[in-house]
């Protein structure tokens, strides 16, 4: 198993301040990790400079809630409806795997 290079690390790498506002606006949620109260994270994999990349993102619960205000009414149904049932036991929720079609 071969691991991707980190993003983050890159960028500092290439002189890019770590104080950066950064945005990504074609942002594919493929999974959610909830790290414990108000407290979550993602991983996707980005290309940068031809090679792609591993990028984490960690954000709170006014985060989540402003990334779910973009999400599809599925993903965003989906994730609210796992947190009403349980939002602090560390776990992940692989979006990829679920129907909606319920």
């Amino acid at each position: 198993m071969s691991f991707k290079p980190d993003y983050g690390l890159r960028q500092l790498h290439d002189g890019i301040s770590r104080n950066v506002n950064q945005y990504y606006y074609d942002f594919r949620l493929f999974s959610l990790s909830i790290l414990g109260p108000g407290q979550y994270s993602t991983m996707v994999d980005v290309p940068y400079e031809g090679e792609l990349h591993a990028l984490s993102l960690d954000f709170n619960q006014d985060q989540l809630d402003r990334i779910l205000s973009h999400a599809s009414p599925q993903i965003a149904s989906l994730i609210r409806k796992e947190l009403g049932r349980d939002s602090s036991t560390p776990r992940t929720i692989d979006l990829t795997a679920r129907s909606f079609s319920e």
